[in-house]
């Protein structure tokens, strides 16, 4: 798996519409755009990498309340093992109508399939080691 086929599956999921890098279709009053913003290899072991840490941008495209539909794919994101990095308010788009919200995120993958039952402990540990921070940081910083 990668970021953009999880994050997909999983807006999909929420009944929101959905594409990676552009909107091709005719918009609907809310979609998201996905954006591949960063990978990098963590945590090296015999000039290895054993994990890929992928970023991506969900740009929350609006016409009425982006609030509730923010508040519902962040909730999404944290209960699948999503790490949320950023929340932002980028504007309102006079020409279309659409209020535009940007969501970064991250999530860390094992680099191989074949990883050992100590690279996925140590997966599962870090990615609960993010999101208890994540929740800590959203908890202070609530709208």
């Amino acid at each position: 798996m990668n970021i953009l086929e999880d994050l997909t599956a999983l807006l999909t999921e929420l009944g929101v519409a959905v594409e990676t890098g552009v909107f091709s279709d005719i918009a609907p009053d809310e979609y998201v755009v996905i954006t591949p913003m960063a990978d990098t290899f963590e945590l090296f072991a015999n000039d290895q990498p054993g994990y890929d840490r992928q970023e991506a941008r969900l740009s929350v495209y609006s016409k009425g309340n982006y609030l509730a539909l923010k508040n519902r794919i962040t909730e999404a994101l944290l209960s699948a093992g999503f790490t949320v990095t950023a929340r932002q308010y980028i504007g309102h788009e006079d020409d279309t109508g659409y209020h535009h919200y940007a969501v970064d995120v991250l999530k860390i993958y094992p680099k191989y399939k074949t990883a050992s039952r100590f690279s996925r402990t140590v997966t599962q540990s870090v990615t609960q080691c993010l999101s208890i921070i994540n929740n800590f940081l959203l908890f202070f910083k609530e709208d």
